[in-house]
């Protein structure tokens, strides 16, 4: 679990990171894409700890 966790961290930061650089290049279709997958390892992390959040 603790490395699904660290690949799930990771992969937010790098998403996060070229979708900012993405949008900042005015690529919109790639930028929404990569939002996309920020936003979907977002909510896995989210779900994850949860209960920890919640507390």
């Amino acid at each position: 679990m603790a490395d699904t966790m660290r690949l799930v961290k990771r992969g937010m930061l790098v998403s996060l990171g070229i979708s900012l650089l993405l949008g900042a290049a005015d690529r919109k279709t790639s930028h929404i894409a990569s939002g996309t997958v920020f936003v979907a390892l977002l909510g896995y992390h989210l779900y994850v700890y949860r209960k920890r959040l919640l507390a």
